[in-house]
């Protein structure tokens, strides 16, 4: 346990309590599950997963931190070339996490909904999340917040998500880090253009591609993949779920 923890905790009685009842059930959670103070907005704890996404290797890397430190120009999102759509949400962050976080500790109610976050590798997730206050012995008061998200990302179709990637990506940032994402960058020995990530995806929907144009693309897609590997390349492609929405 960090010294900023044991701090933290020394000054709030019912919120060591809190921390000694759920620190299990966060480490055993299959979703990203992270626990606050609820009254300055720190971060107490949170298990593997929750860190991962993060970029953080242990629990001493963000306990005592906030929201605001994630959000700052030396924050966790500092690694990539991100667009001007990207500087807008991060700055936007802050705010909306604090009203949310206000609304649990003022009403005492468990809150759910959708969001789009991101990796501090730049990947997008798009998550579903629920916030739990955890309150004091008399149940007057909140002294802590229990979050669990939830990634849905593949229920968006590639197209959409490829979509998502342009706006907050530079083009050929975003064309490598879907690669990235789908797990078949090594297979590619030059980055595909847009019309040939279009084909691609294209593809992996089973759309029909026997047009004169579609098929010079697709062969010309196919000239860019490692000799002999297309066909692995395809098979992995092909194990990422299909949704249309």
């Amino acid at each position: 346990m960090s010294s900023e923890l044991q701090s933290t905790l020394k000054m709030n009685e019912p919120l060591r309590c809190a921390v000694t009842a759920i620190s299990d059930l966060i480490e055993e959670s299959t979703y990203a599950s992270h626990l606050k103070d609820i009254q300055t907005g720190k971060y107490i704890q949170a298990n593997s997963r929750w860190m991962e996404n993060l970029g953080f290797e242990s629990s001493n890397d963000f306990i005592g931190l906030n929201v605001n430190d994630f959000a700052a120009q030396d924050g966790i999102w500092t690694k990539w070339n991100f667009s001007p759509f990207f500087n807008a949400w991060k700055d936007s962050i802050p705010e909306k996490v604090n009203e949310l976080e206000y609304q649990i500790r003022t009403k005492r109610e468990v809150l759910c909904g959708q969001c789009l976050s991101f990796t501090s590798e730049g990947f997008i997730l798009i998550e579903e999340w629920m916030k739990l206050p955890i309150l004091s012995q008399d149940r007057k008061k909140a002294v802590a917040l229990l979050s669990y998200n939830h990634d849905v990302t593949l229920r968006r179709s590639l197209f959409a998500l490829f979509q998502l990637y342009r706006e907050y990506h530079a083009e050929n940032n975003a064309i490598r880090k879907l690669l990235m994402y789908l797990n078949i960058d090594g297979y590619f020995t030059e980055l595909p253009t847009l019309e040939e990530m279009n084909v691609l995806l294209a593809i992996h929907q089973h759309y029909d591609l026997l047009s004169e144009k579609n098929v010079s693309v697709r062969k010309s897609l196919q000239d860019k993949v490692e000799k002999d590997y297309w066909h692995e390349m395809l098979m992995r492609l092909y194990a990422v779920p299909m949704n249309i929405h």
